[in-house]
């Protein structure tokens, strides 16, 4: 009874306390979190000395993280172009240092997801795809530094730039507005690259640091898009595949008879001067010695700006078509060269009498030239 009357006491009397209680919310992976319990407690009024009691666990690592694209707009790449950069940056949102491989694949045609929205694919890219990571001495791509081609180390709450280039030229059969999507894959790994043990299924274990994965792996798309200049007919939408050059006759022998090189009078509507021989209404025909007028016409219709651009004309290429031997125009009969060009850009005639040279060293888009030139005919 004595004893029951003193458990009874002490039953009464106890009370109980938590000191040094921690929480794991944010804490580093394999960090000990000890929780002590304090009990305190009186018999019959006396104070009596404390029970402590600790429990100790390992804060697991949860494996998280996010991918994004720092592109703003479509990666703009020309045909024979190469070394095109898009940049991705990669965010560790765990509380433990991770790695992570990563890859590309250039998608299948059809609407993919980019940035916030879709793009229309219609291409495959055809040229090698390489990833580097950013090493951090410099920012941006450098080629002597940033050669490590998966993540090692990421801390928790950092983030890394990773950078998928093109190196090797791009095909020049892609045209203007030709859409290549490319997708980045990232795979989480342990801090030094090896496999992550998933835990996920396994019994909690205090004393071991177990991984969680709640984001194995993320795939992010970026897009190239073929950004080049072309040049069209600018007075035919439907003919969008070249620049255009005509031919007229506006003179000839029997029109004039003191018709030369430098002549530049236009009798193709009539009236002739030498109507003794010929008639008002005679229109020159390209008989021997008559002048005929090229026009040569173009527009960049394209989404790029072209640079030193040149337009070349050698009379000693221009031939019968069954000969390769037969000339057809007057060597050295290159005259009355006239540009017109619509652009801001420079439009310098470098012509010789035989040589038609007219350069120009920036046609924008949208830009129109129009060149015309006569010669004579053998």
């Amino acid at each position: 009874m004595k004893l029951n009357k003193t458990l009874t006491a002490l039953a009464v009397s106890a009370s109980f306390g938590l000191s040094g209680q921690a929480f794991a919310l944010g804490t580093g992976a394999g960090t000990d979190i000890t929780n002590t319990v304090t009990l305190g407690y009186t018999v019959n009024t006396v104070e009596q000395t404390d029970l402590t009691q600790n429990a100790t666990f390992k804060v697991d690592t949860k494996v998280d993280f996010n991918i994004t694209n720092d592109e703003t707009e479509t990666v703009k790449v020309t045909p024979k172009g190469v070394n095109y950069i898009s940049t991705y940056t990669v965010t560790s949102t765990s509380n433990d240092a991770l790695g992570f491989n990563l890859s590309t694949a250039d998608l299948a045609t059809g609407t993919q997801d980019f940035l916030t929205g879709t793009v229309e694919d219609n291409i495959q890219l055809n040229a090698s795809l390489s990833i580097f990571v950013e090493e951090g001495t410099n920012a941006g791509y450098q080629s002597g530094e940033d050669t490590a081609v998966n993540i090692t180390g990421l801390a928790a709450d950092d983030s890394v730039k990773v950078y998928v280039i093109v190196t090797t030229p791009i095909a020049d059969t892609l045209v203007d507005g030709d859409i290549a999507s490319i997708a980045l894959t990232a795979s989480a790994r342990q801090s030094d690259g090896s496999a992550i043990p998933d835990h996920n299924d396994d019994a909690f274990d205090p004393i071991t640091k177990q991984y969680v994965v709640a984001t194995a792996s993320l795939t992010e798309n970026t897009a190239f898009e073929v950004g080049t200049a072309k040049f069209t007919d600018p007075d035919d939408a439907t003919n969008s595949d070249k620049f255009t050059i005509d031919v007229t006759v506006i003179n000839d022998p029997m029109c004039d008879a003191g018709l030369t090189s430098a002549s530049t009078a236009d009798y193709s509507a009539g009236n002739c001067p030498n109507n003794t021989v010929v008639n008002n209404t005679y229109k020159p025909k390209a008989i021997p010695g008559a002048m005929v007028k090229y026009t040569l016409k173009a527009k960049n219709s394209g989404s790029a700006a072209a640079t030193a651009v040149s337009f070349v004309q050698d009379l000693a290429d221009i031939g019968d078509a069954d000969s390769d031997t037969s000339l057809d125009l007057v060597q050295n009969s290159l005259d009355n060269v006239s540009v017109t060009f619509t652009g801001a850009g420079n439009d310098t005639d470098n012509s010789t009498a035989n040589v038609l040279t007219v350069d120009v060293d920036s046609f924008a888009k949208d830009d129109v030239i129009t060149i015309t030139f006569t010669a004579i005919v053998e």
